[in-house]
């Protein structure tokens, strides 16, 4: 794979292209560890609006995670399917089955991330999406950035609990009334939506009825895990 050719873009021109709903990532546990660079923060880019947002209704991560030694990783655009076979088509994928991550994300400063390179750890542990426990277990690999570990018990990068959207870490009518007020604009792209697209819970840019019934479902769990 070589690198992008026009890698460099400045960034705030990606962030606009990406910025379609909120960071899905949990607004505690939002940082890995890389042992060359360290703590790594998966939501805060762009205050939100940049940062990483799990799709999971297309298997695609995009957004940015952001370092202070090395600034910002790009996990992808989250526009079609990411077959990383050249500098300008790569992204992170989930396997919706099993949770596999794999593909490439992109720093500037630092080249490519490998999210199937925890294959070559000893023991070999993937990087993945623990789906029961709503967070990312295993290890990426960087030539730069050397081992990237999502697999720490205590700090981790986890989703945020879908129908917090008030991020305060309780499931209550405050939440249940931004998701109502935003659920009536169904553009996401709309400059009426307010923060962002907090009705778009599967990250597809449309606010529709597997929305509703991810949020209901989420809401009647009252304490997000």
């Amino acid at each position: 794979m070589r690198s992008p050719s026009l890698s460099g873009i400045l960034v705030s021109i990606a962030f606009a292209a990406c910025a379609s709903a909120q960071s899905n990532i949990s607004s505690t546990d939002k940082f890995c560890w890389s042992e060359n660079a360290g703590f790594i923060n998966w939501r805060d880019a762009n205050g939100g609006m940049g940062g990483v947002l799990v799709m999971k209704e297309s298997g695609l991560l995009q957004g940015f995670a952001w370092c202070e030694n090395t600034g910002y990783i790009n996990m992808g655009s989250g526009a079609g399917s990411s077959m990383n076979s050249m500098g300008n088509d790569f992204g992170v994928n989930l396997n919706l089955e099993t949770g596999a991550l794999s593909g490439f994300a992109w720093s500037e400063n630092a080249g490519w991330v490998n999210f199937t390179g925890g294959s070559t750890a000893t023991p070999p542990n993937s990087a993945r999406l623990d789906f029961a426990a709503r967070r990312f277990r295993g290890y990426a690999w960087s030539e730069n950035l050397g081992w990237i570990n999502l697999d720490d018990a205590n700090v981790f990068v986890a989703l945020s609990c879908s129908a917090d959207l008030n991020n305060d870490g309780f499931v209550e009518d405050a939440d249940f009334v931004i998701f109502a007020s935003a659920y009536n604009i169904l553009d996401c792209l709309d400059p009426s939506m307010p923060s962002g697209c907090p009705a778009d819970l599967n990250g597809d840019a449309i606010v529709e009825d597997a929305d509703f019934v991810i949020f209901v479902e989420a809401y009647n769990m009252l304490v997000c895990p």
